[in-house]
């Protein structure tokens, strides 16, 4: 059977927790920490989807995990990837300073003429001048460009507790169930092996009369020591008329201060009480294209809106579908004492604001800073100007000034220097590296010699399984250590009518 196989390239750009409590089992007690807590918020047309992805931090071997909803949900899995490629998306945007080289030739050149006037004292010709300032823009255009490359680095009345759905999702073992009294629910949850501490009796009871439902899920792992572990995340829908983050049951087990990460999208810039903003932008909507006579969803371009802000490009197909309807993604983050978490986060949406945060690479800064230090030293040598207007000034004055302004330059470069957020810049030919070793372990792994015993690769499981085997034994993929999911700098394997496709996100 022949196959052609293709290369997608997606450009994108902590602990993970949602609200609930998690519980050791009842024959293997163990200490649980909850430090923080992340959560993905999703709200359109009545309809609120919960993202969440758990980090075990405990001992023991099985776990229970309650979350509650105020109305009955739908539980299923997200893959992996998810969340880091979330955190990527709200990554700073990397700002180039593109004034920096304007600033710096003009105020240079200026500099030069000003300070050929103030300690010469003599009127230099127009033709002197340029070759001055010629020289200036030869010397910047040799030297400075160095600095700018990137470097790498419904209860019924029968039974006290209705399970009203029992299924394996993922790695999970889920129950969603309700009850009338919180001693059955209690009881319920003993019974399934789970202990369930004095402290959560209380928000419980709350939910309990409130009508609210809980999702128990539950997951087992092999080792009984204290380690971390990190499953899929778990994904709910439920209808509700206002988004709703719980916050109850998170507060039995939360001895300190716990940090909170909501990433919320909806129709607007979203706002809780208690919660920062710390980013808010638009999605860039998807398009809609035709590929061998079927639809198919494509992620928008991320190019600049009308006022200039660069919406967020949600590339990643399990995003999207998650995000489904929302028009605004904001990412609000706080810190909550246990007695500050007495009451769920009640979010709202107002209109949408462009509130980005940004960093720009080391070298990018330093180039800024000696504009910044040049514009200084301009400034400083004209107020000179105008102080000594009409007087005759000493040499050793001139020598103090000149001193005081090359000073304040210095003082103001290395202030901007520190001040102007930074990040180590990988070098952007990376991807395209990352399209070429790909493509050549998917050559590899789909190349048949019967007489070599090499058999035809026939299903998608038998590509996967011969491309790990390349990436792991071939020398020049070794180096970059390629590794399957669908997060950033990790490729994935999908399949379509008569075509295998190599889908790589870049961070």
């Amino acid at each position: 059977m022949t196959r052609w196989i293709s290369l997608t390239l997606l450009l994108t750009a902590a602990l993970c927790r949602a609200d609930g409590i998690v519980l050791p089992r009842t024959i293997d007690p163990a200490s649980v920490t909850i430090p923080d807590q992340q959560a993905l918020i999703s709200y359109a047309d009545g309809i609120e989807t919960l993202a969440i992805e758990t980090r075990f931090d405990a001992a023991g071997s099985e776990f229970a995990w309650v979350v509650p909803a105020p109305a009955l949900p739908q539980v299923s899995a997200a893959t992996p990837g998810t969340f880091p490629t979330l955190r990527a998306v709200f990554a700073p945007r990397i700002d180039p300073l593109p004034w920096r080289w304007p600033l710096a030739i003009a105020a240079a050149a200026v500099l030069v003429i000003l300070l050929d006037l103030l300690f010469l004292r003599r009127p230099g010709t127009a033709g002197g001048w340029v070759s001055l300032v010629a020289g200036l823009v030869l010397l910047v255009g040799l030297f400075l460009p160095a600095l700018g490359k990137p470097r790498g680095v419904g209860p019924g009345p029968s039974s006290p507790v209705d399970v009203h759905e029992r299924s394996i999702v993922g790695a999970y073992d889920v129950a969603v169930i309700s009850a009338r009294d919180p001693t059955p629910l209690n009881q319920w949850l003993t019974e399934n092996g789970f202990a369930v501490p004095a402290a959560l009796d209380a928000p419980i009871a709350q939910y309990v009369r409130e009508g609210w439902f809980f999702v128990a899920s539950r997951i087992r792992r092999d080792a009984a020591g204290r380690a971390i572990m990190t499953p899929h995340p778990l994904v709910m829908r439920f209808a509700c008329a206002q988004p709703v983050y719980p916050m109850r049951l998170t507060a039995a087990g939360v001895t300190d201060r716990l940090s909170l990460d909501l990433y919320v999208f909806g129709p607007g810039t979203a706002a809780a009480p208690g919660l920062d903003l710390a980013s808010s932008d638009a999605i860039t909507p998807a398009r809609r294209a035709l590929a061998g006579g079927h639809a198919i969803t494509l992620a928008g371009s991320s190019q600049p809106a009308d006022d200039g802000s660069k919406p967020l490009n949600l590339t990643h197909a399990g995003l999207r579908a998650l995000t489904a309807g929302a028009t605004h993604a904001t990412k609000l983050t706080g810190s909550f004492a246990p007695a500050d978490m007495s009451s769920d986060i009640q979010l709202s949406f107002g209109p949408p604001r462009h509130v980005r945060p940004w960093v720009t690479g080391h070298d990018n800064a330093a180039t800024a800073a000696i504009a910044l230090a040049l514009a200084a030293c301009l400034l400083a040598a004209i107020a000179t100007i105008v102080q000594w207007r009409g007087r005759v000034v000493p040499a050793h004055a001139r020598r103090s000034a000149l001193a005081a302004i090359a000073g304040a330059g210095l003082l103001v470069g290395i202030v901007a220097f520190v001040a102007l957020p930074q990040i180590s810049l990988v070098a952007g030919q990376h991807i395209w590296r990352a399209r070429s070793d790909l493509m050549l372990a998917a050559s590899m792994a789909s190349w048949s010699d019967p007489d070599l015993g090499e058999p035809e690769v026939r299903t998608l499981e038998a590509l996967r399984t011969r491309m790990r085997y390349w990436i792991i034994n071939e020398p020049s993929l070794m180096e970059h250590g390629y590794t399957e999911g669908d997060g950033p700098e990790q490729y994935h394997l999908t399949e379509d009518v008569g075509c295998w496709n190599v889908v790589y996100t870049d961070a």
